[in-house]
């Protein structure tokens, strides 16, 4: 649903779907129609991995640590 950060992760419709909180039918519609569109689904599911490869790794989140608090010492 969207709540909290997750509408800055998710892109709505790309990546994956937003549903309102609190509403268990706008999220049971959401997941049948992904269920019946699997083509759509992998889709979905392979930009969401391109995603997380690009901004949200480990690594990425370490390198961008680091060049924050060195940018502070200069």
């Amino acid at each position: 649903s969207s709540v909290g950060g997750l509408g800055d992760l998710v892109k709505d419709g790309e990546t994956g779907l937003l549903v309102t909180p609190d509403s268990p039918a706008e999220l049971a519609e959401a997941a049948c129609a992904l269920l019946a569109q699997p083509q759509k689904l992998r889709t979905m599911a392979q930009q969401a991995r391109k995603r997380y490869e690009q901004f949200f790794t480990l690594e990425k989140f370490t390198a961008e640590t680091y060049d924050f608090y060195n940018s502070l010492l200069e």
